[in-house]
């Protein structure tokens, strides 16, 4: 697909129950994916562990989360990325 790693736009966005967090790796690799407020602090950890090369995908239940605005944090080989979603 890619030879990037990329994470797409969450959906559905906002979520009400379960969203869905999409992202290409160009090589298996460990990442690690994790919830945070917006003030920056951990929430939860979705996922750490060893990913496969191409398109990824973590389905989270949102059950949990208050009402209002969440970051996925995803981290690969050092770099990370953000994607802000919303929780009603």
């Amino acid at each position: 697909i890619t030879d990037e790693f990329i994470l797409l736009d969450p959906f559905p966005n906002p979520a009400v129950g379960e969203i869905h967090f999409l992202f290409i790796l160009p090589d298996a690799y460990t990442v690690n994916a994790q919830i945070l407020d917006m003030r920056g602090r951990g929430t939860e950890v979705l996922f750490d562990g060893s990913a496969l090369k191409g398109l990824n995908k973590i389905t989270y239940n949102t059950i949990n989360l208050e009402r209002g605005m969440y970051m996925l944090k995803l981290s690969y080989k050092g770099k990370n990325t953000t994607k802000l979603f919303m929780k009603e």
